[in-house]
Parts: structure tokens; C-alpha cells; sequence
């Protein structure tokens, strides 16, 4: 058992119905930063929002160096009918000894309520474990986004930690919970279906 690096040979791409999962491009730079300067995108994010194309650069170039350095994975989501660049779902801060990493995503509020993460939680999640190798997957969330925590609740994720105020930011300390999913957990959640 171990985590299998192949995924980093070449970027992968993948497809649903309505969404293609692909690396970054230059020129997802200003809705990137429309999406990282939204309100309501940032409400809780918890990290401050971008003012500049040249944030939303240096974010564009993380993504690719995390890949390149194999720490981490992110796809861009393009919705496949119009070409626009929607928002995206990654797995970073990856814990090769214990085959865990944490999972990320963000979406524009335009493309809220439509099923698009959920969409993309549906074939991501069981790539992540398959070909991947990973055992358990894990989302730190603000508590107070109920949106995000029934999104990972309806994937089989479990709430196994609540920090009260462990994490500061713009001059208040804010609790996190810790929401986990593990290889057992999807395959008997695919099972049902």
C-alpha cells in the first residue's frame, strides 16, 4: 500500500456531463481573481481576498508548482457548454506516509445551487482513492458554512475534530471543524447506490 505517483507524470484531465476538470491557464487569471475578490465566494474562506491579476498569478503558478513538485493537485473547472472558468477542486497539503491529503474547492456564487461541486465531488473522490492510492481524505471547513459541510456530509464525509479559535485571522480567532473520508467509507457509500 502506498500513495502512486504516476498522477504527476501529466497533468489529468478529466470530464463530467457538464464540466472539464483541467489544469490552470493563463488566462483564468481575472476570473480567478473575480472569484478570490467575491464576497460572498470569501465569506468563509477565512484568508483575505485578492486585489490584484498578479495574486491571482502567484496562485496560478502555486497550483502548477505544486504539481510539479508532486505536494499537491488542483484542477481547474471549466463548464464544458460555455468555456468560462467556474471555480476549483483540489487535493493538497498531501500526507504521502499516512496516503492522506486535504481537499479544497471554491465556485463562483453564479454557478451555486446547480450541482456543479457536487458533480465534480462524484468523480474526483473515488480517482483521488483509486488511482491515487489514498485512504482517507480530509476537509477543514468554518464551521459556521453549512453549505460546504452538507456538501461533504452527503459524500460520507465525518466530522472527527472541532477546534474552538484555533486559527486567527483578521484580528479574531475562529474555530475550524475537521471533516474526514476514508477509502471504507466511499466504497461502501458507491455500493448503495
Amino acid at each position: 500500500m502506498g500513495v502512486n505517483l504516476k498522477i504527476f507524470e501529466r497533468f489529468p484531465e478529466y470530464e463530467t456531463e457538464r464540466i472539464l476538470l483541467r489544469d490552470f491557464k493563463h488566462e483564468d487569471r481575472a476570473v480567478l481573481l473575480e472569484l478570490r475578490s467575491n464576497k460572498e465566494a470569501m465569506k468563509y474562506f477565512d484568508n483575505y481576498p485578492f486585489g490584484t491579476l498578479e495574486e491571482a498569478d502567484e496562485r496560478i503558478k502555486l497550483q502548477k508548482d505544486d504539481f510539479n513538485e508532486k505536494r499537491g493537485i488542483t484542477w481547474a473547472m471549466e463548464e464544458k457548454e460555455t468555456g468560462r472558468f467556474m471555480g476549483y477542486f483540489g487535493f493538497f497539503n498531501m500526507m504521502l506516509r499516512h496516503c492522506r491529503a486535504e481537499a479544497g474547492y471554491m465556485l463562483l456564487p453564479r454557478f451555486w445551487n446547480k450541482g456543479f461541486m457536487s458533480e465534480t465531488f462524484k468523480l474526483l473522490l473515488p480517482n483521488e482513492f483509486d488511482e491515487m492510492g489514498f485512504h482517507s481524505v480530509e476537509a477543514n471547513v468554518n464551521p459556521a458554512n453549512t453549505a460546504s459541510i452538507k456538501l461533504l456530509e452527503s459524500f460520507g464525509f465525518k466530522r472527527e475534530a472541532y477546534y474552538r479559535e484555533n486559527y486567527f485571522f483578521d484580528g479574531k480567532f475562529l474555530d475550524s471543524a475537521v471533516y474526514s473520508l476514508l477509502r471504507e467509507d466511499l466504497i461502501i457509500k458507491q455500493d448503495r447506490k
